[in-house]
């Protein structure tokens, strides 16, 4: 394994199953009892940490990560969403974000590049409408991170060159 074991809820039985990645680039889903649900190949390692998101707002439960190249989302089947994945215009410099603003399953998913740039995804993967962020020269090497202060949002992202910014949900600096 080169990815820690991931514990996911099954939707259906609200029993715990077992997401992993092998040396191999290779995801499974495996469930309670050792059995393997499904397996999926990929061309390079997940990047980000793996959660579970309900994207339909139907209390079923998806699987979302990135690699370098590409952001997925899956079914409980190992199935891709439609639009999914999405090809990252340039290798993502650190781990994606998903962002929930308001708490009612309207995700965000930001993804920052080498090439300076902070993509924000919609759960229907197009690029949000309103998003402001200019690219930079330098990128964002940490995930970025999420925080409310007082009612307002911060994406706080540090970059390459030691900068700290925080940006609002449109992208714009704070």
């Amino acid at each position: 394994a080169i990815l820690k074991p991931v514990i996911l809820k099954n939707h259906y039985t609200n029993a715990k199953e077992i997401f992993i990645q092998d040396t191999s680039n290779t995801i499974y889903l495996v469930n309670n009892k050792g059995n393997v649900l499904w397996s999926k190949s990929l061309k390079e390692p997940i990047q980000s940490e793996v959660r579970q998101i309900d994207v339909y707002k139907n209390d079923k439960l998806q699987i979302i990560f990135n690699t370098a190249n590409k952001v997925y989302i899956l079914d409980r089947n190992g199935n891709d969403l439609s639009n999914f994945p999405i090809p990252l215009p340039s290798p993502a410099s650190a781990p994606l974000l998903v962002v929930d603003y308001e708490q009612e399953k309207n995700y965000r998913f930001i993804v920052p590049t080498e090439n300076g740039q902070i993509l924000n995804y919609t759960t229907k993967g197009r690029l949000t409408k309103g998003w402001t962020y200019r690219n930079q020269k330098h990128a964002v090497t940490e995930e970025i991170k999420y925080i409310n202060i007082k009612g307002k949002d911060y994406l706080i992202a540090i970059f390459q060159n030691g900068t700290i910014k925080g940006l609002n949900r449109k992208g714009d600096v704070r």
